[in-house]
């Protein structure tokens, strides 16, 4: 009887810790693998090429999930970014917009947190029309530039085969 009792409180807990266990271990390795890929990025490494590509798959493999990495480098339009375009027609002029953005991984397990320009150059990762395109404009508020400064962004998903949510990590430079 005695047994029976404590099996029925002690595997509801024992599953609960393995769960809780394996979503912080991804939390943990989602923040790390964010904040590296973010350093890179604004230290000049082209994501757009394969090979870099491959080095940051290498992080991606390393994880006990299906994963999804989003680099984005986000720049506050000034005036002078309008080029030949009358300020009227410069739509971004005074906000931040993402210049370019590469995907790697699954990019049907979340969306990004930063936004979702509409125009990729699919081989570059570079948003096409970025200071005109109001879809390029950056949705995150906390996101401080002033005019003409860029960051870099790294946001890392990874879902685990014991949960459905799965972990998210971002860190910008």
């Amino acid at each position: 009887m005695q047994v029976v009792l404590s099996a029925c409180f002690l595997l509801p807990l024992a599953t609960g810790i393995y769960l809780s266990t394996g979503t912080t271990r991804r939390s943990a390795y989602a923040t790390q693998m964010s904040h590296d890929l973010a350093s890179m990025y604004s230290q000049g490494v082209d994501f757009s090429r394969p090979e870099n590509q491959n080095i940051a798959r290498q992080l991606v493999s390393r994880s006990d999930g299906k994963t999804l990495l989003i680099l984005t480098r986000i720049h506050f339009v000034a005036p002078a970014d309008c080029g030949s375009t009358p300020l009227a027609q410069c739509a971004n002029n005074g906000y931040a917009v993402i210049t370019q953005r590469i995907v790697i991984g699954d990019s049907d397990l979340r969306t990004s947190s930063i936004g979702s320009p509409l125009s990729i150059d699919q081989t570059t990762g570079n948003v096409l029309s970025w200071a005109t395109d109001t879809s390029a404009r950056v949705l995150d508020s906390s996101v401080a530039l002033k005019p003409g400064e860029t960051a870099y962004a790294a946001e890392a998903f990874i879902a685990g085969a014991d949960d459905q949510t799965g972990v998210y990590a971002r860190s910008m430079m």
